[in-house]
């Protein structure tokens, strides 16, 4: 990644409603919106690839943004924080693949970040989802992926794979189990953005820090934004700095 990406950079768990500020002014026309809701689809169309989710942002050919839900949230609440950047990307918020409550979940394992378990279930979990991403990437634009908590470990996971999956990665909350942690730096690299509450009791900050300090050592173009005071949320604060990475990850060559 160009630009600010090199030169700035600075990062399981359960659904949380997030503290979203205003939009910030922009001058870009509106885009043409997808139709994102039919009372058939409960709010949600198809995506392809056995993927249901939302839709928000202009048809034409454009950076693609995919936002990852977290556990038992659903892509109908998450495309509240998401809209946020449809005047600069297409917005894809697919659903995760196992109802939970009145959402869905990526995957059920709840374990610690060296269990194998888990980075099976998230190995699975991103397998699909870069399915996903290869299906929707328009030619010669980039793809960037946030995502909270399981959506944040999504995130990482799809960032640091073998090939280039995504040109930009924003992981809030989430960390990537290490059995999934890469042994060396590839040269197309992903840069990550990652942030996370400093009192988060979910998924303690430790995490994430052991993450990014791995992806460090590998020289990773990576660090780790945290909030203090913050718990397994989406904070104000969290939104401010999330929103200028995406938009700089999408305006990216």
């Amino acid at each position: 990644m160009r630009g600010w990406w090199t030169a700035t950079l600075w990062m399981i768990g359960c659904a949380s409603v997030p503290a979203v500020p205003d939009d910030p002014p922009v001058v870009e026309t509106p885009p043409v919106a997808v139709e994102e809701a039919t009372p058939e689809s409960d709010g949600m169309v198809e995506l392809g690839l056995d993927f249901r989710g939302v839709e928000l942002g202009s048809v034409a050919a454009q950076p693609v943004l995919v936002a990852l839900h977290g556990r038992g949230d659903h892509p109908k609440h998450f495309a509240h924080l998401a809209k946020r950047w449809t005047r600069v990307a297409h917005v894809v918020v697919p659903a995760a693949t196992i109802p939970h409550g009145q959402g869905f979940s990526w995957f059920h394992i709840r374990a610690a970040q060296d269990d194998p378990t888990l980075a099976a279930a998230v190995s699975e979990a991103t397998r699909r989802v870069v399915q996903l991403i290869h299906a929707r990437r328009p030619a010669g634009h980039p793809v960037v992926v946030t995502g909270f908590s399981q959506g944040g470990m999504l995130s990482f996971a799809l960032a640091t794979r073998p090939e280039k999956v995504v040109d930009a990665a924003v992981p809030m909350g989430g960390f990537l189990p290490k059995g999934m942690w890469p042994t060396e730096r590839p040269a197309h690299a992903t840069p990550i953005f990652a942030v996370h509450g400093e009192a988060d009791t979910v998924i303690p900050v430790t995490a994430p820090q052991a993450t990014v300090a791995h992806l460090q050592s590998l020289d990773w173009p990576v660090q780790l934004h945290t909030e203090p005071g913050v718990g397994h949320t989406i904070s104000q604060g969290m939104v401010s700095v999330v929103d200028e990475a995406v938009r700089s990850g999408v305006s990216s060559p």
